[in-house]
């Protein structure tokens, strides 16, 4: 019988990371009332703790992953759908 792999959330994965952050329980305990073995527990918790400051960094910027030209591609392609969906209105 083969084991099926698991895809967590990832706001689970960040309650997680908080609980071994906190220190209020112990990565054992963690790992018995979560199911999730104690090595992912740690790499969630440290992934949290090295990009935690890119939470605050960039408030204005879009989390998507996309860069500053590409979202300018995307926008300036939006723009001239949206005026060729106006005229094929017009004309119709």
């Amino acid at each position: 019988m083969s084991l099926k792999r698991r895809n967590h959330s990832s706001g689970f994965k960040l309650k997680i990371a908080l609980a071994a952050i906190k220190g209020d329980t112990t990565i054992a305990q963690i790992v018995g009332k979560y199911k999730v073995s104690s090595s992912m527990i740690h790499l969630w918790k440290k992934t949290l703790l090295e990009g935690g400051a890119d939470i605050f960094a960039n408030n204005n910027k879009c989390s998507c992953g996309l860069s500053e030209k590409e979202a300018e591609k995307l926008y300036a392609k939006i723009g001239r759908l949206e005026i060729e969906r106006d005229f094929l209105l017009k004309k119709f």
